[in-house]
């Protein structure tokens, strides 16, 4: 009888484990908001930098970065164009490729002077908290990321001028 309840318990503690296993994957895995993403809120933003660097691995003579300050209202437009798509965790990480030729860096400062870089290569986007204990997250957006990347770019571009 001993023996029954213990192949019992272990069978259900077994069970439970897989079972918590799957839960922790799938709230791992869930659809994100891109609000949810950064270590602060949308509105705690009050200040804005980007840089749009473009690389050329066959003429590095080409390479160029260009830089800008946003005002409130082209920052409110970016945090707007990025709150349309929803993300999807993809993992830890320190940097993304650079196979896209192009790399989109924006730095996010609020009034309590924390800050927090994102990095978009078309593909995937990268939250490195920077003020913030904890690992940089990479992202994958749900949908077309390659126009919406590019829709950003142009963006950028035209707050450039």
């Amino acid at each position: 009888m001993k023996a029954v309840k213990k192949c019992s318990y272990i069978l259900f503690l077994a069970v439970g484990l897989l079972l918590a296993l799957f839960l922790g994957f799938r709230w791992l895995d869930r659809s994100r908001e891109f609000s949810s993403l950064l270590p602060f809120s949308l509105q705690e933003v009050t200040a804005c930098y980007a840089t749009l660097e473009c690389f050329y691995p066959d003429d590095p003579a080409q390479e160029k970065s260009l830089h800008t300050q946003l005002t409130q209202t082209q920052t409110q437009d970016l945090l707007e164009r990025l709150s349309q798509s929803t993300y999807r965790r993809e993992g830890s990480a320190s940097g993304l490729s650079t196979e896209t030729n192009s790399l989109i860096r924006i730095y996010l400062h609020t009034s309590g002077s924390s800050h927090s870089e994102l990095m978009l290569n078309g593909e995937l986007l990268l939250v490195n908290p920077l003020t913030y204990r904890g690992d940089s997250v990479t992202y994958r957006p749900e949908g077309d990321s390659l126009a919406q990347y590019q829709a950003l770019s142009a963006f950028l571009q035209s707050c450039m001028k």
